[in-house]
């Protein structure tokens, strides 16, 4: 299908906003309305014929009323999906509050969850009605949209800082060296630093990781450049990224600023920076 829609440059992590014509909309509106749900519609054909991908696709029918969250999950099926996240092991490398979660923190937090759901006194197991979750569910899927959190149980403070220049940043690690980094910088010991400035994206990868952000790029008194990437933990996708990084940009220099070099920075900068978090 011919399509004389456009892309333009998106505030997203180095991706585009798709641009919608009446004339795809009607295609999208026709798809929907002639199915019961989104299960009936062929997204990867209409991807296809559209020419655009089934995210972008997902998203406008969610605009255009036709999709709502939780639309195919039932009650019960909410309740076990939402008490089976929370009672989870934590996973390897997690801290709490900056500091290592050791083998024996885990077993109790674990047995605890294990107690208040064998009691009914899990925070999972609390009655809400449609309404309320509805309203949380639309607040959740809000905060994903707008304020970028990596996911719905995220611990990171994500939000903006006023003391910088009002930027938004996904966690208080991240704020707190971008407060290092601006330190440095009016002492002239470097000459600037930005976030999340440059997106490297991985040449043949087509499904997967195919893109990396770091978090911060910093330019040295005398021009050169290098990347820093503040993780408290580092998952899968983390993992990838990184692993991918050095094979296909081998010459970039890029640091990971992880939970023990977090705490050595605190140690060493945290006195001196008045609205440390």
């Amino acid at each position: 299908m011919a399509t004389s829609t456009v892309k333009v440059r998106g505030r997203g992590r180095g991706g585009y906003k798709w641009v919608w014509t009446d004339d795809e909309r009607a295609v999208v509106a026709t798809a929907y309305g002639a199915s019961p749900g989104r299960s009936d519609v062929r997204l990867t054909e209409l991807a296809a014929n559209l020419g655009c991908s089934v995210p972008t696709i997902c998203r406008e029918a969610r605009r255009l009323g036709f999709v709502q969250y939780g639309r195919c999950q039932t009650t019960a099926q909410r309740d076990a999906a939402s008490l089976l996240a929370r009672s989870r092991p934590l996973p390897a490398g997690f801290t709490m509050r900056g500091r290592p979660v050791t083998a024996e923190t885990k077993r109790k937090l674990k047995a605890a969850a294990a107690r208040n759901v064998a009691l009914g006194q899990h925070p999972a197991q609390r009655q809400r009605d449609a309404a309320t979750r509805a309203k949380l569910s639309a607040s959740a899927t809000r905060r994903l949209r707008v304020g970028g959190d990596l996911h719905h149980y995220s611990r990171a403070r994500g939000g903006r800082r006023a003391d910088l220049d009002n930027r938004y940043f996904r966690s208080a690690w991240e704020a707190n060296y971008a407060r290092i980094l601006t330190l440095l910088c009016s002492r002239r010991a470097m000459q600037r630093w930005r976030y999340e400035a440059r997106t490297f994206w991985f040449p043949g990868i087509k499904r997967g990781t195919r893109s990396f952000t770091p978090d911060f790029e910093i330019t040295r008194m005398d021009g050169t450049i290098f990347y820093v990437e503040v993780k408290g933990w580092l998952d899968p996708k983390s993992k990838t990224q990184l692993q991918r990084m050095r094979r296909y940009y081998p010459e970039i220099p890029l640091e990971l600023v992880g939970a023990a070099t977090y705490r050595r920075l605190t140690a060493e900068w945290k006195g001196a920076i008045s609205t440390w978090e």
